[in-house]
């Protein structure tokens, strides 16, 4: 078959660079279409025998010169590859084909990577526009039960429509971190407790409930610690503000977006991830490769599904993490919990459960399934 991975950011995602190696090594040819400008992940799927494209958008016009480039390009790109089924990767890649699937004769799958954080921000505005995309496109994939229960439960989906599948991963893709790096972190932000995050700088993400855990930690307990953020967003002012706030400039540290996240992952003694929206995290699953612990929400995306709280890692209620997750860094602090054990059950757990290789055949099925509709 020819497939067009239709996707919507150029930097490197070794879950789909995964799932695109795997399809070229099935036999398909493999297109991607990013809907923007050319990055470091056409260059890296283009050495796994994948076609990359990308869309140039113009100077100005805004909304309408992205869409309006987008539709024309997705349209040639087709044409030029006959593609015979396009796979669109959230919701505006999604609707985009959406809409050119009314015109032109191609198979369409949608692979949704997030649940209810649109809703957070403008509920009315993603209730329609979430309506108009699940009418725009018959087959649905879901990587976590949560957004397969969230379609069907709160945007009233057709079970039917909705195919489960994992995120699946090639783990040999992922660098090893460099000691030395991590070592040079370490001496940059000594402390008996380092704790890390890796997302985005948005509100659903919560990094100002683990602003409220750090300073609890250091006012209530004279705890050493540091907190480091990576990641980058349109929350960063606020939060430098918060921080400036609860007076926490010298344990809490805002380190704009990174490339050697795995560096960072190494120096940390544990991970710290309060969102309250996901679907599949993969950061988490980096996390878990170092052998490191995570605290995590419960009720969110896909983590029940495979952290054992106490073992692995460490679920904390969703509503109201902050107090839990307090304790759990508290007793890691004073020596209560053995990290290292419970890093070294996370690696085993994510490399068993979210190998590519578990997910070949399910793809396999769905591609098959959608061709003889």
């Amino acid at each position: 078959m020819n497939i067009l991975i239709f996707f919507p950011y150029n930097l490197r995602t070794v879950e789909q660079q995964s799932v695109m190696e795997m399809l070229v090594q099935k036999g398909h040819k493999v297109v991607l279409l990013t809907t923007c400008e050319r990055g470091y992940l056409h260059k890296y799927v283009e050495g796994l025998g994948v076609y990359p494209e990308a869309v140039k958008l113009k100077a100005g016009n805004g909304k309408l010169n992205f869409y309006t480039s987008n539709f024309k390009k997705l349209c040639s790109i087709i044409k030029k590859y006959k593609i015979d089924i396009v796979i669109a990767h959230q919701q505006v890649p999604a609707l985009i084909a959406g809409l050119l699937r009314k015109v032109m004769p191609f198979k369409l799958i949608y692979v949704r990577h997030n649940t209810d954080e649109d809703y957070q921000l403008n509920k009315r505005k993603a209730r329609l526009f979430n309506k108009i995309i699940n009418s725009l496109t018959p087959v649905k994939v879901a990587p976590s039960s949560v957004v397969r229960e969230f379609w069907v439960r709160n945007e009233k989906v057709n079970g039917r429509q909705v195919h489960r599948i994992d995120y699946g991963y090639n783990f040999n893709q992922y660098e090893a971190p460099d000691q030395m790096q991590a070592d040079r972190i370490r001496k940059k932000f000594p402390a008996s407790l380092l704790i890390l995050s890796v997302a985005r700088l948005v509100p659903t993400k919560r990094h100002k409930e683990m602003l409220t855990v750090i300073k609890k930690l250091v006012e209530e307990d004279a705890i050493d610690c540091k907190f480091l953020c990576l990641g980058s967003g349109s929350a960063e002012a606020e939060l430098r503000t918060e921080i400036e706030k609860l007076g926490m400039n010298n344990h809490i540290f805002l380190l704009g977006r990174k490339v050697n996240v795995f560096d960072y992952i190494a120096a940390a003694d544990i991970f710290m991830h309060l969102s309250y929206s996901e679907a599949s995290n993969s950061a988490v699953k980096e996390v878990g490769l170092c052998k490191k612990p995570v605290i995590v929400c419960q009720g969110v995306g896909d983590f029940e599904d495979y952290i054992n709280s106490g073992k692995n890692g460490f679920l904390v209620n969703k509503e109201n993490p902050v107090e839990e997750s307090y304790v759990i860094l508290k007793n890691i602090a004073e020596g209560r919990v053995d990290i290292q054990k419970c890093g070294n059950l996370l690696f085993d757990t994510v490399t068993s459960a979210f190998n590519i290789n578990n997910i070949g055949c399910d793809y396999e099925q769905l591609l098959n399934t959608v061709m003889k509709r």
